[in-house]
């Protein structure tokens, strides 16, 4: 009976001592990947998830995602890829999107995916290749009449804007009073899309930020990639222009929240306490049963 007693306390302060680690991890087995492969660090960008965007990811595997990157600058979208993960995030594309490749995004958000397109104004071709973030979706990936969103050419005013325009979507707008915008896009919804947020330009009530339903998958665009910019570049970007806008007004939780709306589901805390009060139980039951 002693030695039954001390096997017990020993897994009493073993389960004691790991639970902080494992409510910690709070994993809820959504995989979201950033696109890298068209460009996002060109001129004083770096949208990549080891350089300005990192606070955005370690916010994310806070939440318990698995984040992960696709490409190096360069690289090829394809739906093999894009099919193990649950969210695609592609954070003001500078290059062009090949037949194949817009195919394989339009198939995954079909097929229960999530995506989270991240724009910026017209005229930010950061590499002067003749493309930016707002022709891509228009003219070359012509999402526009996929998705019924449409980027209009209306910049989002100048320098830093405050937005409080905030329709209450669940999840979507969940604890977002303002957020920034620093001259982004306007954009234009038709059919089944919706605006999430305005800003009032000229006296006309502009959306910043829209989604919508394709198939059995989701779609969210947002105005501005600076909006979520933590000001960090990454060691091959040293040198660029960048603004801690991460931790002003509510950007960070709404970085969040745009990974959380498409991911189709709301992610449940992990408990640790249960699992501490539980698995004793269970394995009290079972050694009290074998040593009868």
């Amino acid at each position: 009976m002693k030695r039954f007693v001390s096997y017990l306390i020993f897994l009493l302060l073993l389960l004691i001592f790991l639970a902080p680690s494992i409510n910690g991890a709070n994993y809820n087995g959504v995989k979201v990947l950033f696109d890298f492969t068209k460009s996002e660090d060109a001129g004083n960008a770096d949208w990549r998830i080891d350089g300005a965007y990192s606070d955005f990811a370690d916010a994310l595997r806070n939440e318990g995602f698995i984040v992960d990157s696709l490409g190096d600058g360069d690289g090829t979208i394809t739906y093999s890829t894009l099919s193990q993960y649950d969210v695609f995030v592609l954070p003001e594309p500078q290059n062009p999107f090949t037949q194949d490749e817009r195919d394989a995004i339009i198939n995954f958000v079909h097929n229960d995916g999530g995506l989270v397109y991240i724009a910026d104004h017209k005229s930010s071709d950061r590499d002067s290749d003749g493309w930016d973030s707002w022709n891509l979706w228009n003219e070359n990936l012509n999402f526009d009449e996929v998705f019924n969103i449409t980027l209009e050419s209306t910049q989002s005013g100048n320098g830093k804007n405050e937005i409080t325009d905030i329709e209450d979507v669940p999840i979507l707008t969940d604890n977002v009073t303002s957020f920034g915008s620093w001259l982004g896009t306007t954009m234009s919804v038709q059919g089944s899309a919706q605006a999430a947020a305005y800003q009032t330009i000229s006296d006309t009530r502009r959306p910043v930020l829209a989604y919508t339903y394709y198939g059995s998958g989701r779609v969210v665009v947002f105005c501005d990639s600076s909006t979520f910019d933590d000001g960090t570049p990454d060691d091959d970007n040293s040198g660029d222009n960048l603004n801690n806008n991460w931790d002003d007004y509510d950007d960070s939780t709404l970085g969040v929240n745009l990974v959380k709306w498409v991911s189709q589901q709301v992610i449940p805390e992990f408990n640790s306490h249960i699992l501490l009060i539980t698995i004793p139980l269970i394995i009290a039951v079972f050694l009290v049963k074998i040593h009868r």
